[in-house]
């Protein structure tokens, strides 16, 4: 559909990296930040099931596929017009009654009571995130096409820039989303606005800036809005090897990295957890050469930021 007509149907996205190479394909002028008060609880679940009942039957009839594979490890899967020995085939109806058996098999044992739980998708379920993702792309599919065949092309298209992170939305250069949302999204599925200023925002860990000539991102922590400390990341002498610890600061390198559009702004992200870490006990060398490992192995750091010495960039962050 986006191929032929250049209209996304598909709004969601995994990263915030994935969010940022998106807002690079198009001048952003304007960006509001959406997210649904309490998903997973309020999701009907006869509501769930039927949307991923519809997608389900919409992927097999697109595939021409009558079962899809997976093998046992569940490390592998594909579409075939065959089962396969050694692999887990379902068809489109197996999976619907699935999709329909997890989705009516949650009970709770509380008070000497086993309760099944008829209202809401269980947090921390290993499945819970796919099914509160889904119904909700199921739903912004059926908008969109509907645009599509009332031919609403223009505004088809401003909304085809939208990305959702599950229960997040961003909307680029569209100012009147919230008297859209009730047309896209289920009865009782409520969503609030993030902030008020449509060139200063937040999305997932990412704070955008829009200005005339740029867009300047950088990191962004909720947990910095808080009036009250929050504890981050392992300690030394706590029972978790402490070479987590140190693969949390690299792994942070890399996040930072990606995220700051501004070396000055990656800099001091970078010595902001140095020093948090340094103080909560973590050593001084094995952090530089993390960070120096870091370097050779994402080197286009050096194109980004147009930084020529590693020597005064190290000096900036550890002395």
């Amino acid at each position: 559909i986006r191929i032929r007509t250049g209209i996304n149907c598909d709004w969601a996205i995994n990263n915030s990296a994935q969010f940022i190479e998106h807002l690079k394909g198009f001048d952003l002028f304007t960006l509001q930040v959406y997210d649904f008060t309490t998903l997973y609880t309020n999701l009907n679940l006869i509501t769930v099931n039927n949307l991923i009942g519809e997608m389900i039957d919409l992927i097999f009839n697109k595939s021409y596929n009558r079962y899809i594979c997976i093998d046992r490890l569940g490390k592998r899967a594909f579409f075939s017009k065959k089962a396969y020995k050694n692999h887990i085939c379902l068809d489109a109806d197996k999976l619907k009654k699935a999709v329909d058996f997890i989705l009516n098999n949650t009970y709770v044992y509380f008070g000497g009571f086993v309760l099944r739980q008829q209202q809401g998708v269980p947090m921390g379920g290993n499945s819970s995130s796919l099914l509160a993702d889904l119904p909700l792309s199921m739903c912004e599919f059926k908008f969109l096409m509907g645009l599509v065949r009332s031919k609403k092309f223009n505004l088809a298209k401003r909304l085809s820039l939208n990305m959702r992170y599950v229960d997040d939305v961003g909307v680029p250069n569209f100012t009147r989303f919230a008297n859209k949302i009730s047309d896209i999204y289920p009865e009782g599925l409520l969503m609030e606005r993030s902030g008020s200023d449509d060139r200063n925002v937040s999305f997932l860990d990412v704070h955008i800036t829009i200005k005339s000539s740029c867009i300047i991102t950088k990191v962004y922590n909720k947990v910095d809005d808080f009036n009250f400390e929050v504890v981050r990341f392992t300690f030394p002498h706590s029972n978790i090897a402490v070479e987590v610890g140190y693969n949390v600061f690299y792994s942070q390198l890399i996040r930072y990295s990606r995220i700051c559009s501004h070396l000055s702004d990656f800099v001091d992200m970078c010595r902001s957890l140095y020093l948090y870490l340094l103080n909560r006990g973590y050593k001084h060398w094995p952090m530089v050469v993390k960070f120096k490992k870091f370097t050779r192995r994402y080197n286009d750091i050096f194109t980004k930021y147009n930084v020529k010495d590693l020597r005064s960039l190290s000096v900036k962050i550890f002395c």
